[in-house]
């Protein structure tokens, strides 16, 4: 486990919450609030959460240019290009809507992903940009050395609902929406898909163009020692930064906890669960120990929300005192922000 830098003795935790995107009332449990009252609390503007990414990990301001990092942990040389990923898809009717869902668990072979690719590489030749492939992940990329005028909505706040107002936008759009609607008529019309199709498989068609952007020249410097989180572009993020994955710190021996803070640096846990579910209260119930250690060590710990529905994130800054003020009143994040239940 790294040291904290300029070696302090104590770590810091910030605990961040991108499942927590409004005030879902009694779904918060008791212990969320509790937290949330006994802290000094800001309220932060941010576009989604790849803008609030960029401002966690000290990036230039915007979105997080997840496609340039996922690229790069796939092994794709972008130097210094604009990059957009294309990520596989579905599209299924559900209650009277076509929705974005995830690709199944069966995956094409690898040997059709590369006629495939191969097939769209031959088709677009021509253009002042290139379609790669991302080996194992399945994720194709377009690489420009130009930056479009192109914004385009996350793969994460895409799924399960109707993609057509969520198409990229910006002065650009009309040309990269007719490209990536070529693309798919092109991968509709391919053999490997007609035989996929004819056998009962899901063919490989639709791809959701998100993430676009170039790398900064100068890697920021991380505050972070380590990271804990199951997402691919933040891992990725943390790869290119040089910044030690971790298990998740729930996994601890709660005997271990307070000597693990007492050794650790700054870390980011990344707790992605749904505020909105009825478990996921009791699930956070459990991982309150880590907190509690990381008070007892003397760790500074923040809490930082999703995207609430006003365009704010809420962050909490805790410090080791800020445990025992149980006269303070529990707080609903996003009170004031959202109605009940509005996300």
């Amino acid at each position: 486990m790294p040291a904290a830098k300029g070696g302090s003795s104590k770590g810091g935790l910030t605990l961040w919450l991108p499942g927590l995107r409004a005030w879902p009332g009694e779904a918060l449990g008791e212990i969320l609030p509790r937290y949330w009252g006994r802290g000094r609390r800001e309220r932060l503007p941010a576009a989604n959460l790849l803008d609030l990414a960029a401002r966690l990990w000290n990036f230039p301001a915007g979105p997080l240019p997840a496609a340039a990092l996922l690229a790069a942990a796939d092994g794709v040389a972008v130097n210094g290009r604009w990059v957009i990923a294309l990520e596989a898809m579905q599209i299924q009717p559900r209650q009277g809507q076509a929705v974005v869902l995830p690709m199944p668990a069966e995956t094409l072979q690898v040997e059709e992903m590369d006629t495939l690719l191969g097939a769209a590489r031959a088709h677009f030749a021509g253009a002042d940009w290139e379609i790669v492939g991302g080996g194992p992940s399945g994720r194709w990329y377009v690489l420009a050395q130009s930056v479009p005028d192109l914004q385009s909505t996350p793969i994460y706040a895409v799924l399960g609902r109707e993609p057509l107002d969520l198409m990229p936008k910006g002065g650009d759009a009309p040309y990269w929406n007719g490209i990536f609607n070529e693309l798919q008529m092109l991968l509709t019309a391919h053999p490997v898909n007609q035989r996929r199709e004819a056998e009962g498989l899901e063919p490989l068609r639709f791809f959701w163009a998100w993430g676009e952007g170039r790398l900064p020249d100068i890697r920021p410097a991380a505050r972070w020692q380590g990271l804990v989180s199951p997402n691919p572009w933040l891992r990725a993020l943390a790869a290119w930064v040089g910044v030690p994955l971790l298990h998740g710190l729930g996994a601890l021996p709660e005997a271990e906890l307070e000597t693990f803070w007492a050794e650790a640096g700054e870390l980011l846990w990344e707790w992605p669960a749904d505020w909105r579910l009825e478990e996921t209260a009791p699930a956070f119930a459990g991982i309150v120990p880590v907190l509690h250690a990381a008070f007892a060590a003397g760790a500074a710990v923040q809490l930082w929300s999703g995207i609430m529905s006003d365009g704010m994130a809420e962050c909490v800054r805790l410090r080791r005192g800020d445990r025992w003020r149980f006269w303070r009143r529990a707080a609903q994040p996003g009170k004031g922000a959202a109605s009940v239940g509005q996300w």
